[in-house]
């Protein structure tokens, strides 16, 4: 089963990450919810912190098309963020970092995480 794992960083105000963090949870759960299992971790190598790492196992194009709409949505609201793609499947995988949202390098990402659907 194919999963997908973002991991995000905001440079703005620390206070204010958490909220932005769980926006982006609720982006992906509206949009990919019943298509994906998630779990969310803190990351960066710190057991404790905002949970920003969101791990995604799915199966279908259907469910990673979902999952990427709700990653872009959230992006386009935080277009200074940092958000790590690692996409893994029985075809391999593969690590995406963008630095900041681009419609067109996001569109770019996404068509390279789909060569690793099953």
């Amino acid at each position: 089963m194919p999963e997908l794992r973002m991991t995000v960083g905001l440079p703005q105000d620390p206070g204010s990450e958490p909220e932005a963090l769980d926006k982006l949870m609720e982006s992906l759960f509206k949009e990919a919810g019943r298509h994906a299992d998630f779990v969310r971790a803190p990351g960066f190598g710190k057991p404790d912190g905002p949970l920003r790492v969101f791990n995604a196992k799915f199966s279908g194009s259907e469910a990673l098309a979902a999952l990427l709409r709700g990653a872009g949505g959230w992006y386009i609201r935080h277009p200074k963020a940092t958000v790590t793609f690692r996409m893994e499947s029985s075809k391999g995988g593969t690590t995406l970092q963008l630095r900041e949202y681009s419609p067109v390098v996001f569109a770019n990402a996404a068509t390279q995480i789909e060569e690793y659907l099953e």
